[in-house]
């Protein structure tokens, strides 16, 4: 008997190669997003599978004493609430407004900042230490990974930031 489910297409791969009386065989494997296994013989339904990772799925499988096997995949129609897949940091992450991932960044940036100040100051020698330069280092610091990681956050792209044309940005 056929099951059906909608599942997000984590993973389809080649397992492995071999030879029967038959012929040649390759047996593939799709994994959905809760670490289940669909396993076929097919190579389309393979290609169909590999188009779909990162998508949501439907699927029909059937259930034997061997496991799951696969009889047939094509993409989910997109539903409300779609968004990113869980798991990924995008999730959440697409859940807050921007100002919220700009903060996020912000307090990630500082930690790192005072991170890579403390060790700065224990392997430097040959400066004065005084509060001024130690507040001048972080905030080098702080600015360097806060833009690294708005930029990879895709919260500011480098036409946000204003340049004078003097190198005095």
């Amino acid at each position: 008997m056929s099951e059906k489910a909608t599942v997000l297409v984590s993973e389809a791969k080649k397992v492995k190669d071999g030879s029967s009386a038959k012929g040649p065989w390759t047996l593939y494997s799709v994994v959905d997003g809760n670490e289940d296994r669909y396993s076929h013989f097919s190579e389309s339904l393979h290609s169909a599978a590999a188009a779909l990772q990162g998508k949501r799925a439907e699927i029909e499988y059937e259930t034997n004493d061997r496991g799951k096997t696969l009889t047939a995949i094509k993409e989910a129609a997109a539903s409300n609430g779609d968004g990113p897949k869980p798991g990924t940091g995008e999730y959440v992450t697409g859940q807050k407004p921007q100002i919220e991932a700009r903060r996020i960044f912000a307090s990630t940036a500082q930690n790192a900042a005072n991170a890579l100040t403390d060790i700065y100051f224990k392997h430097m020698t040959s400066r004065e230490v005084t509060p001024a330069l130690v507040l001048e280092v972080n905030q080098h610091f702080f600015s360097e990974r806060f833009l690294e990681l708005t930029r990879k956050g895709d919260a500011i792209r480098d036409e946000d930031i204003p340049f004078d044309g003097g190198g005095n940005g």
